[in-house]
């Protein structure tokens, strides 16, 4: 995973909307309630995808509450790509 990666995935919009609805909650979501707060008409195992996207590039953390995923902001990484860009300027 690269910084280029990260961007990349932050800039389709569905994922960039899914970060949104994540740190607007502040705690963890299933994909269904997420799928339910996006403005994107997106299935939910289509937000499922987007979300192992987001996963892969380490910028949401998996947990598994009552036998079920459930997703969070990793406001670490999210806040290391942004004083990277911020860095450009």
């Amino acid at each position: 995973m690269t910084i280029f990666e990260q961007i990349r995935t932050i800039s389709n919009p569905v994922r960039f909307e899914i970060l949104q609805v994540l740190k607007q909650n502040g705690g963890p979501m299933q994909a269904g309630d997420i799928s339910g707060l996006i403005s994107h008409d997106v299935s939910v195992p289509m937000v499922s995808q987007h979300l192992s996207k987001l996963r892969l590039n380490k910028l949401i953390l998996k947990e598994t509450l009552r036998g079920r995923p459930q997703y969070r902001l990793n406001k670490d990484a999210v806040t290391s790509v942004l004083r990277r860009l911020e860095a450009l300027g």
